[in-house]
């Protein structure tokens, strides 16, 4: 396991307007002593931080000490705000309560919460890559950081924000498994006793913009699996019964009818039938989403059987498609059929009359092996071919 140590760094002289070099103050250089003792017996092997000044000094005491170089990582900056944003603490509150109930929300010369995150995250990413199975230290700041834990646990919101704003400093220590976060807890510095626990879900990135299609476009996704142990699963399920409904009305109703669309909907893609499948009849959900702007991307369910994974369903929102979301899910279903059930197969099934989406799965490499036709109740039939990918 990688475990990071997220360092908000100590108490800063905000009368410096330029935040690059803003210093600590002398509470704040003389609180330094708190992360070096925190860290003393942690086995750090590298430390790293963001490149502004206060971020550095935070943890240049402990680096210092224990013979680190200071890896600076300019992805890990702060956020940029507007520039008269601290002239005014009543203004820098309404304006972040803004801020974090619309992550697309800034002004003209600063970032939105969804860039921060977007660019931290990605920075992250790369650091678990680098480090794996390392202990690490980065130095970083209270509203980067907040992103950060966002990401892994959506239910952080402004409240939460405000609750840390004014300890200085403070450490989010967060566990991975590879790029997924597994365990996250921020602990008080001045309070060893006081942790608080964040959920995390299991999310993996895929960079889309290495893709043709997306060439010098930024296009990143996150893929989040749900299982019964999935914290957020009543959340998720009904964000997907949500999309559900504008994908099938739009993609199936010209293929079997807007009867048949009601009736499938209403059984199979209801938040309750999510949960139950999930939780009782052994299936996983997957759902992307796109890191910038939080909007779904599409979503797709696995279910395994005896010597098989059974794709069962795979969606894609219209405006995403053929741009490598597909892909992405098979990437990430194929990496479980192989490594966790030891599965060499997966296999669907697919309307017979659904060309378009034919030709998707014999491009990504299923082969037809069989037809079905299934009665699903109320009158209704599915006819479809069945499909399998060796893999």
């Amino acid at each position: 396991m990688t475990m990071i140590y997220f360092i908000r760094h100590a108490e800063a002289d905000n009368s410096v307007r330029d935040g690059r070099i803003r210093p600590l103050t002398g509470k704040g250089l003389s609180d330094r002593h708190l992360v070096t003792n925190f860290l003393q017996d942690k086995n750090i092997d590298a430390v790293l931080s963001s490149p502004f000044k206060r971020a550095v000094d935070t943890i240049a005491d402990f680096a210092e000490k224990n013979g680190f170089k200071i890896e600076i990582i300019e992805d890990f900056r702060e956020r940029k705000s507007d520039n008269d944003m601290l002239k005014d603490n009543t203004n820098f509150i309404s304006f972040m309560e803004r801020q974090w109930t619309d992550f697309s929300y800034t002004f003209s010369d600063g970032e939105c919460l969804a860039e921060v995150q977007e660019r931290n995250i990605a920075a992250l990413n790369e650091v678990l890559n680098q480090y794996k199975n390392k202990n690490i230290v980065i130095g970083t700041h209270g509203t980067a950081v907040s992103t950060i834990i966002n990401f892994y646990d959506n239910t952080y919101g402004f409240e939460d924000f405000m609750a840390m704003v004014n300890i200085l400093p403070w450490v989010v220590k967060a566990g991975f498994d590879g790029i997924n976060c597994v365990k996250m807890e921020r602990i008080d510095l001045f309070n060893l006793r006081q942790k608080t626990n964040y959920g995390c879900r299991e999310v993996s990135i895929y960079d889309l913009s290495k893709l043709k299609a997306h060439k010098n476009r930024e296009i990143q996704i996150q893929i989040q699996k749900l299982t019964k142990h999935s914290e957020n699963l009543e959340s998720a399920a009904t964000a997907v019964t949500v999309l559900a409904e504008k994908i099938w009305r739009e993609h199936y109703t010209p293929i079997i009818g807007e009867a048949q669309v009601d009736y499938m909907l209403k059984k199979f893609q209801s938040a309750e039938r999510i949960c139950e499948d999930i939780k009782e009849n052994n299936y996983i959900y997957f759902t992307a989403e796109r890191i910038k702007n939080g909007e779904m991307a599409g979503y797709c369910a696995i279910q395994p059987k005896k010597d098989y994974l059974l794709l069962s369903k795979i969606y894609v929102r219209k405006h995403y498609r053929g741009k490598g979301v597909a892909r992405s899910f098979l990437d990430e279903i194929t990496a479980l059929c192989r490594h966790e059930y030891g599965f060499d197969k997966i296999r669907l099934t697919v309307n017979k009359h659904n060309d378009n989406s034919i030709a998707i799965y014999h491009k990504m490499g299923f082969e037809t092996i069989d037809s079905v036709k299934t009665d699903i109740g109320g009158g209704f039939y599915m006819d479809d071919f069945v499909m399998e990918l060796r893999i």
